[in-house]
């Protein structure tokens, strides 16, 4: 049959096949923070970062993570899945609802995440529940922070409220011991006894790797990081040991790996982290190593500069490069000029570059007055 000029309009019987998303701009980030779900979220913009994970200062490395993902999208990313660490002994203030006959409880509410945000003044997490008809339809209600921000259609059963929970950015909901009776009316009540991880738990390699094996295949290819790791130099065994993880990862979800080398570190420094991820063999080529931390100005409320993870404005230039249209383009040339940068917190000389850049770690340097990525070594 000849097509005629114009639209054409086809009928299918059957429903195009679903396929994993293709674009590899994207930046999967684990990282700790003060508040938020546990499993991940994709973001594309900061203010939804903000919103779900809370301010920069709630909690061990909270800073770091927060600025970095304030800068991947400063410097042009567009997309981001966030998967947040936690410790094993943190644990979810919760709520637990009677039944409107008083024979137990019925339903478990608890935070979205683990930790003691819910139970603080700014981001107070409070549930209401109200009886349309006694022993027959109900409505729950969430605040956050004083104000109401969900509330459920009518529901009918303590297991139709679990389902609507599961779309909640900030409850959960499970049965209780009595499942099939109904709640009783409550005015909005705090949650309560959670409990938040330790310091030690935040610098462990394996708080992190339980986060990064949370992002599926299916949510497609791109860049995978742990911005700045796990801390400094006392923190060395545990931020190698989850780079080697990092690098695991990745090639198990076919995406790459991009790592921070330790702010400040020397060129001997990052020499031997090169030769440490070449030790990992054919997984070795599903990275990408990277010095020099970067300067951005003060957060909001502050009025010092902070330092930055590399990490961040590799992944940015990816997602640049990557809407253009041609993923396969390096970072290089105008693409690797870092804009939102003030200053580099290791300044290489040419012949240090050549050294570490030989032993697979890129860098930043200033070219005509420009801070650039430098470098697109595996």
């Amino acid at each position: 049959m000849s097509i005629r000029p114009g639209p054409n309009v086809q009928t299918l019987t059957s429903v195009p096949p679903n396929s994993s998303p293709t674009n590899t701009g994207t930046w999967f980030v684990a990282g700790t923070t003060g508040q938020g779900p546990e499993t991940p979220r994709l973001l594309t913009n900061f203010a939804q970062y903000q919103a779900l994970y809370g301010t920069r200062g709630q909690t061990a490395y909270a800073g770091r993570v927060f600025d970095s993902v304030e800068q991947y999208f400063v410097e042009g990313g567009s997309r981001l899945y966030f998967s947040r660490a936690n410790g094993a002994t943190a644990v979810a203030a919760k709520l637990e609802l009677e039944s409107e006959s008083a024979g137990g409880k019925c339903l478990i509410v608890k935070a979205i995440g683990k930790g003691t945000w819910a139970e603080t003044t700014a981001t107070k997490i409070e549930v209401a529940v109200v009886i349309v008809k006694a022993a027959a339809e109900f409505t729950i209600e969430v605040k956050y922070a004083g104000k109401q921000v969900e509330i459920s259609p009518i529901l009918t059963s303590a297991a139709e409220a679990v389902v609507w929970a599961k779309n909640s950015n900030y409850i959960v909901l499970s049965l209780g011991a009595k499942p099939l009776l109904f709640p009783e009316t409550l005015a909005a009540k705090a949650l309560s006894g959670g409990k938040e991880p330790t310091n030690a738990e935040l610098g462990e390699a394996v708080t992190y790797d339980t986060a990064v094996k949370l992002f599926i295949p299916e949510y497609g290819p791109g860049q995978l990081s742990v911005p700045g790791g796990v801390g400094g130099a006392e923190a060395k065994a545990e931020h190698e040991a989850l780079i080697k993880k990092v690098y695991e990862a990745a090639s198990t979800q076919q995406r790459r790996a991009v790592v921070d080398i330790p702010v400040n570190a020397t060129k001997a420094e990052s020499i031997t982290y090169g030769g440490l991820v070449k030790a990992y063999g054919e997984n070795a080529r599903n990275g990408y190593l990277i010095a020099s931390w970067q300067t951005a100005p003060p957060a909001v409320g502050l009025v010092t500069t902070r330092l930055v993870a590399p990490s961040a404005y590799v992944a940015a230039k990816d997602a640049v490069i990557d809407a253009q249209g041609n993923p396969n383009v390096p970072i290089a040339g105008k693409q690797a000029i870092l804009f939102a940068s003030l200053g580099q917190s290791t300044a290489y000389t040419d012949a240090e570059i050549e050294e570490v850049y030989n032993a697979g770690v890129n860098v930043t340097k200033v070219v005509n007055g420009q801070i650039r990525i430098y470098g697109n070594r595996t």
